[in-house]
């Protein structure tokens, strides 16, 4: 599992050492913040929502896909605390690290538009928990996917809504653990900005 995770780390930065060479070329690559909130779903119970931040950095490589590279955490509680373990009450921190597949399923199935008002686009997640206050494993992988909406604002900046969900061992965040996986979902709203003028 750790060498997973090292193999995820190298390949996000190698990327992001390619995306400035190709920004060159098609400048179409991009840079977003968000916040909201992390809510944890495990043993048929959810817990309460958490503060949530991220930021994230990709390319479009055609006008219908592209890639993401993103870290995101910061907090979240316990969704079954039971007796030997935190109360619901209790906030862990966790830090994660994500590799996004994207697709624009708007320009794949209608004609590409720069100026688009609305680029809705889905993601397959790869994601890797490099931190956790609680749990005994803190290099855990989890696999996911999601859905962002963008709302053009300017010609360089974006409203972003995204949601996602990733599904993961309970081993990330519990030490009284028995090996049933968990749902981590996310909601953030933040800005995108393209750097540069978007063409292909």
């Amino acid at each position: 599992m750790k060498r997973t995770l090292y193999s995820l780390t190298l390949i996000l930065a190698l990327l992001a050492t390619a995306i400035p060479s190709r920004a060159q070329k098609n400048n179409n690559w991009f840079l977003g913040v968000g916040i909201g909130c992390n809510m944890l779903y495990d043993n048929a119970k959810l817990a309460p929502a958490a503060p949530a931040a991220q930021l994230y950095v990709g390319d479009w490589f055609t006008p219908s896909f592209g890639f993401r590279a993103s870290l995101h955490g910061i907090l979240s509680h316990p969704a079954d605390p039971g007796e030997t373990w935190f109360s619901s009450d209790t906030v862990f921190g966790l830090f994660q690290l994500h590799a996004d597949g994207l697709w624009n399923f708007m320009n794949t199935f209608t004609s590409y538009k720069y100026n688009r008002v609305w680029n809705p686009a889905l993601y397959a997640r790869v994601s890797g928990f490099l931190a956790s206050s609680l749990g005994t494993h803190k290099g855990h992988v989890g696999i996911g996917g999601g859905w962002i909406n963008q709302f053009r604002v300017t010609d360089f900046m974006s409203i972003a809504l995204d949601l996602n969900a990733i599904v993961t061992n309970e081993k990330v965040f519990r030490t009284d653990h028995t090996g049933r996986f968990v749902v981590l979902g996310s909601a953030t709203v933040g800005v995108v900005f393209d750097l540069g003028f978007r063409g292909f």
